[in-house]
C-alpha cells in the first residue's frame, strides 16, 4: 500500500483541473438552459457539443479569430432572441479554448 501512495502525485496536474472545471461549466450551462430558460435538452446538448467541437477545431488560431467567433455568437443570440443561452455558449467556447491552450502548453 505504501508503494502505491509514494507513486501518486501530491496535487493533480493543471490540465486535469482545467478539464474538471470545464465539465462543471458544461453541466452548469446545460442546467441553466433546461431548468432556468426552459429550452429542450436536445438543442442545448447539441449546442454544447458544437461549442466543444468548434473550440477543438479553432484552438490553434489567432486570438482575433476567437474574439470574432465570440462576437458573432453573441450577435446571433440577440438576432434570434436567445441572448442568455448564446452568451453561456460563448463562455463555454472560450473556456474550451482556454482548456485546450493550457493542455497544449504543458
Amino acid at each position: 500500500m505504501s508503494e502505491v501512495k509514494n507513486k501518486l502525485p501530491d496535487t493533480l496536474p493543471l490540465p486535469i483541473i482545467c478539464a474538471v472545471v470545464y465539465v462543471i461549466l458544461l453541466v452548469a450551462v446545460i442546467l441553466v438552459g433546461i431548468l432556468v430558460l426552459g429550452h429542450s435538452i436536445v438543442p442545448v446538448g447539441l449546442f454544447c457539443v458544437a461549442e466543444g467541437a468548434l473550440a477543438a477545431c479553432l484552438s490553434r488560431t489567432p486570438v482575433w479569430m476567437h474574439a470574432s467567433v465570440f462576437i458573432v455568437q453573441l450577435a446571433l443570440g440577440f438576432f434570434f432572441g436567445v441572448p442568455i443561452i448564446m452568451a453561456c455558449m460563448a463562455a463555454l467556447y472560450l473556456a474550451g479554448v482556454a482548456v485546450l491552450y493550457i493542455w497544449r502548453s504543458l
